[in-house]
C-alpha cells in the first residue's frame, strides 16, 4: 500500500466502518441461499453440490482486518507507553513543519465504535470489544491526558453511555462477547477518569444515566455470582463489570457531592442509587 503506515491504518479502520452494512447484507444473502440450498442443487452431481455448499458457506471476506489492526495498536501501547499513545493521536508531535501525515488514529477508533454501536450483532461484537480495548489502552496511564481530553470532548461518552445501559446486545451475541462488552465499557469509562483534571467527571455526569447504570451493575453482579462455585470466565467477567461500574458510580457521586459542598456546581440532583456488591443492593451507592 502507498502512503504512511498510519495512513494505511486509517484506511483500514474506515473500510471497517463500510463493511458493517456489507457484512450484514452478505450474511442475509448467505442465509437465503442456505434456506434454498436443496432447490439450488437440484439435478447437480454430488461434487457440484458440494462445491455449491462450499461457495455458500464462505466467510465474509474482510479487507479491513479491524480486530487484528486494533489489537496491534493496543499491544504497542501496553505498559502505558506514552510515546506511542501520543503518536496515535498526533504523529507530527505538535510540529506544523513535520513531514508526518496528520492522522488521528485515536479518533478513527472511537468513530468506528460509534458506527458499530447501533449495529451490534454476532458478526461484529468482537470488533466492538476490540475498539473498546484499544481505546482503554490509549488512555490508561497517559500522563499528558491529551488523549483523554480529546475523547471526553467527543461523542464517545454518549456512545459508551448507550452501550453500558443496553439490556442486551442481540440474541446472536454470545455470552462471552456480551460480558466482554459490559466489562470493557465499564473499564473504559473508569479509565477516562484517571488523572487530576475533572472535565471527565463533569462530562460523564451530564450524559450518563446513573440510575440505569446502577441497575446494570446490580444485574451484572447477580448474574455473575448466581451459580455457587461456578468459575466460568463469563461469570467472572460479569462480576468484575459489576464492581467496576459500582466504582465508577461511587467516584462520580463523591465528586458531585464534593463539588456541591464547595459551591462550584449547579448540576442536577442525582438519583438515589442502591447497589452494594457485597449484598447486591443493601447499601446506597452514595454511602449516605
Amino acid at each position: 500500500s502507498s502512503g504512511s503506515w498510519m495512513g494505511v491504518i486509517k484506511r483500514r479502520l474506515r473500510r471497517g466502518a463500510k463493511e458493517i452494512a456489507e457484512r450484514k447484507l452478505y450474511l442475509s444473502q448467505q442465509a437465503e441461499r442456505l434456506a434454498g440450498f436443496e432447490d439450488e442443487i437440484a439435478g447437480l452431481s454430488a461434487a457440484a453440490a458440494h462445491a455449491v455448499r462450499a461457495d455458500i458457506e464462505r466467510e465474509f471476506a474482510s479487507q479491513a482486518y479491524v480486530e487484528e489492526t486494533i489489537e496491534a495498536l493496543r499491544l504497542l501501547c501496553e505498559g502505558h507507553f506514552q510515546p506511542f499513545q501520543e503518536h496515535l493521536r498526533d504523529p507530527r508531535g505538535g510540529r506544523s513543519d513535520s513531514s508526518a501525515e496528520p492522522v488521528d488514529i485515536v479518533s478513527e477508533v472511537w468513530i468506528l465504535l460509534a458506527e458499530l454501536e447501533p449495529e451490534i450483532d454476532g458478526s461484529n461484537a468482537a470488533q466492538v470489544v476490540a475498539c473498546i480495548s484499544g481505546l482503554t489502552e490509549f488512555v490508561q496511564g497517559n500522563e499528558s491526558q491529551a488523549n483523554t481530553r480529546m475523547l471526553v470532548d467527543s461523542k464517545l461518552p454518549e456512545v459508551l453511555g448507550r452501550l453500558v445501559c443496553k439490556h442486551d446486545y442481540g440474541e446472536d451475541v454470545s455470552a462471552t462477547d456480551t460480558c466482554a462488552i459490559r466489562l470493557g465499557t465499564a473499564t473504559l469509562l473508569l479509565a477516562l477518569l484517571e488523572g487530576t483534571e475533572r472535565r471527565a467527571e463533569v462530562r460523564l455526569l451530564q450524559v450518563l444515566d446513573l440510575e440505569r447504570i446502577g441497575e446494570v451493575a446490580a444485574d451484572c453482579f447477580r448474574g455473575g455470582s448466581s451459580a455457587a462455585g461456578d468459575t466460568r470466565s463469563a461469570d467472572a467477567s460479569l462480576v468484575e463489570a459489576g464492581y467496576t461500574l459500582y466504582t465508577l458510580l461511587r467516584h462520580l457521586y463523591d465528586y458531585h457531592d464534593e463539588a456541591v459542598d464547595a459551591g462550584v456546581t449547579t448540576a442536577r440532583a442525582l438519583p438515589p442509587l442502591s447497589f452494594d456488591p457485597a449484598a447486591t443492593g443493601a447499601v446506597h451507592a452514595r454511602g449516605k
